[in-house]
């Protein structure tokens, strides 16, 4: 079953970032099935579209338990995505929430 199977509400924004199969961490791999998860950089550009308060809460505890467990994530291109949403959002609070984001992945970094 392919990873964007799962959750098929999320398969749409999941094909909307280029080069997202790169972002996958192989969990367990058994004799038919293998399960995925994101690595942090797209668990990152997954939440950035939305960013609710939820999403940043959700970003900045995967952050943690990634620096901790050594993962690291292309600050670049979550820095690029969030730059961009940042711009085309009319939301005061999700700008306010994107720029906490941005704080945040600089001490992740």
């Amino acid at each position: 079953m392919p990873v964007e199977a799962i959750n098929q509400a999320g398969a749409y924004f999941l094909h909307g970032i280029e080069g997202w199969q790169e972002h996958l961490v192989l969990v367990n791999e058994g004799k038919t099935a293998r399960i995925h998860r994101p690595d942090p950089t797209l668990f990152l550009l997954l939440k950035i579209r939305r960013m609710t308060e939820s999403d940043l809460d959700d970003c900045t505890a995967f952050m943690r338990w990634a620096s901790r467990s050594g993962e690291r994530t292309d600050g670049a291109i979550v820095a690029d995505a969030s730059d961009r949403a940042r711009s085309s959002s009319e939301s005061a609070g999700k700008v306010a929430r994107l720029d906490r984001l941005r704080d945040a992945l600089r001490a992740f970094l």
